[in-house]
């Protein structure tokens, strides 16, 4: 039943990662800056398809290794193989999101995009008129909890086991 359980909290990151392409402003794709009015540009739909498509098959051949891995293994070792799994899928997602992310800017060049955009830049430096400053007391909380972790472990250490390994059932 854990293993069904760490497999479905696997599913939300590729979800929200096969869709970042529609879900982040229409004036970025991939992380290059594009007109709005050119959002919906054939290329660019192919793009956002084609990443999630390619995204969302990695996170489900990996869940698919890690649900067979289930069943030959440990669970100390699928524990390890999970948290591989994870980041293995971030690596490869990043790696099929840079692979959009250059194929966008060759073509934001190609369209001339650049050239559509007015562009200004308006700077305010009036912040740097006022002084920043914090509480001391805000250095006081993780200090507390550090001594409090400190003294509990001290206290507790006796009760402790020698050996631990985490071991789910």
């Amino acid at each position: 039943m854990i293993y069904i359980s760490m497999l479905l909290i696997f599913l939300p990151l590729v979800l929200i990662t096969a869709i970042t392409p529609y879900i982040t402003r229409k004036t970025e794709s991939f992380g290059i800056t594009i007109p709005s009015d050119v959002y919906q540009h054939p290329t660019i739909a192919g793009f956002r398809k084609k990443y999630a498509f390619q995204s969302g098959l990695a996170g489900v051949l990996i869940l698919v290794i890690l649900g067979i891995a289930a069943g030959f293994t440990t669970d100390y070792l699928w524990t390890i193989l999970y948290t591989v799994g994870i980041f293995v899928y971030i690596l490869v997602a990043f790696i099929i999101y840079f692979q959009f992310h250059k194929k966008m800017k060759q073509l934001k060049e190609k369209e001339n995009w650049k050239s559509k955009k007015k562009e200004v830049v308006a700077v305010d430096l009036s912040f740097y008129n006022k002084k920043l400053t914090y509480s001391n007391g805000w250095f006081l909380l993780p200090f507390i909890i550090t001594v409090f972790s400190l003294l509990w472990t001290f206290w507790n250490y006796d009760r402790m086991p020698e050996n631990y390994l985490c071991i789910i059932h």
